[in-house]
């Protein structure tokens, strides 16, 4: 999908997991963080500590994920925390606002192993009007990202629903170009943000049910025909 530079961070993302499947948990490689990463039609406004305090939702966050630890690796929040600025993010989700979460892992003194502990990390929170919360991971294939426009029922009918899922997309992530191709793969198939490096094709795949609305989505990489044996 074009992230963000689209090769660098789909192979970071995708290649990373195929890897690593055999490692501990928490030891996954390195990362690419684009949290504070501005983009056109896009930005982060800063949080104040007061800000964070009065956001409950927030707060409880930071503390959960500040306690989160495996037998690798431990977890810290570090800030400046941000909430994302976005009216495509606002057009499609109305009762939902976005903060970016940073965080860095330690490795666990307890665990006797090597580690390889990855940088710049970050996740970022959705908060719906009514509490209800969404989680989303700054490295991996972004299935998270899928299931979530899939209970919102976001729409992908035609090219137009495409660019503003793409933008959607790359403003929660801070990741890829809004600006990247996307494609119609099939009536209920869609490759959004494709991006094409050395003959290999990186995208975000996203399968649509008969109405049109999104039933899943996460990062994909084909192969071209140089590399295959």
């Amino acid at each position: 999908m074009k992230f963000p530079c689209a090769a660098v961070i789909a192979s970071l993302s995708l290649l990373t997991l195929l890897s690593v499947s055999a490692m501990p948990a928490g030891q996954i490689g390195p990362a690419a963080g684009f949290g504070r990463r501005e983009m056109s039609g896009s930005k982060l406004k800063q949080l104040s500590a007061a800000q964070v305090a009065k956001n409950k939702v927030l707060s409880k966050y930071l503390k959960s994920l500040d306690a989160k630890r495996d037998k690798a690796v431990i977890y810290k929040v570090k800030g400046p925390f941000s909430e994302i600025s976005s009216d495509t993010l606002g057009t499609l989700f109305p009762k939902w606002k976005f903060y970016i979460v940073p965080y860095e892992m330690r490795k666990n003194p307890r665990y006797k192993g090597p580690v390889a502990i990855p940088g710049l990390l970050y996740n970022v929170l959705g908060v719906e009007d009514s509490g209800e919360k969404a989680e989303f991971s700054s490295i991996g294939n972004h299935e998270d990202v899928g299931k979530f426009l899939a209970a919102e029922k976001v729409p992908l009918r035609n090219a137009k629903d495409g660019q503003q899922v793409l933008t959607a997309i790359c403003h929660l992530l801070r990741q890829g170009s809004p600006d990247a191709k996307s494609r119609a793969e099939g009536p209920n198939l869609w490759h959004l943000g494709v991006d094409v490096s050395g003959g290999d094709e990186y995208y975000y795949e996203v399968r649509t049910a008969e109405d049109g609305t999104v039933l899943s989505g996460k990062l994909q990489f084909r192969r071209g025909e140089k590399g295959k044996k």
